[in-house]
Order: structure tokens, then C-alpha cells, then sequence
């Protein structure tokens, strides 16, 4: 699996980080906190962390931000399933969100079909569907 590295200096961002920020305003949130399913937490430079594709330290604040948040989007369209290690890892994740009980704050970007989609896929308009995927 490659992995494609990004570095946010808050000036500088790219285009699905973009469309989170204007969306989530269009909904009517007052800010937002973004992590990739894959995110790192801290400098750059632990190759073994980029193996992994994220640490214990990024999940704890992953889990911490998510406390303090009312809702948690999930925005990882076909990844998530279609992906065998995009899938364990979103599972991972989920089953930490029930774990903290903080499952019920997540909800699912999605089509107007119902299905998880990417915000790079959902430019126009956001639905958010409850947690109900397994």
C-alpha cells in the first residue's frame, strides 16, 4: 500500500481538507477538527508509524478530540470497505469509538443512495446518516 503524506501548516491545504472546511460550515458547525483514518500524530521522520499508518499516541487523541465534539463524520466513501487495510482500520477505530462510548456522536457522509462516500465525491451537497454500517 502507498501512502500518500500530507502536512498541514494551517495556511496551506488541500482540496478534500477544503471541501470539509466549506461544507461543515454549510451545515451549520462551528468548527471542525480533521483526522485521516491514517492520520500521525507528531514529527515526521518514524518510518514505522507510516508502516503502521498511525500510533496509539494519534488514536488517544483521536479519541480524545471526539469527546468533546457532538458529532463525529466518518468520510471515507469506498475506502473503508472496498480496502482490506482502509477496512480493519475503520473498523479499529469504530469498535474504539463504542469502546469510549462515543459511538453515538458518529455519523456517515453518504450518497443519496445511502452509501459511504468520500467528500472529494459529495462536493455539492452533505448528507449525514447515523451510525447503523457493520
Amino acid at each position: 500500500m502507498k501512502l500518500r503524506l500530507f502536512s498541514s501548516n494551517g495556511l496551506v491545504s488541500d482540496l478534500t481538507t477544503s471541501l470539509v472546511i466549506n461544507n461543515v460550515a454549510v451545515q451549520g458547525f462551528e468548527s471542525v477538527k480533521l483526522a485521516n483514518l491514517f492520520s500521525l500524530v507528531g514529527e515526521l521522520g518514524a518510518k514505522d508509524a507510516y508502516t503502521a499508518g498511525f500510533v496509539a499516541a494519534t488514536d488517544q487523541v483521536i479519541l480524545l478530540e471526539a469527546s468533546k465534539v457532538n458529532t463525529v463524520v466518518i468520510a471515507t466513501g469506498s475506502f473503508g470497505s472496498n480496502n482490506k487495510r482502509g477496512k480493519q482500520r475503520q473498523n479499529e477505530l469504530l469498535n474504539q469509538l463504542k469502546k469510549a462510548d462515543l459511538i453515538s456522536k458518529v455519523k456517515w457522509l453518504v450518497d443519496g443512495h445511502g452509501k459511504p462516500v468520500h467528500p472529494l465525491s459529495s462536493r455539492k451537497e452533505w448528507i449525514l446518516k447515523d451510525e447503523s454500517f457493520d
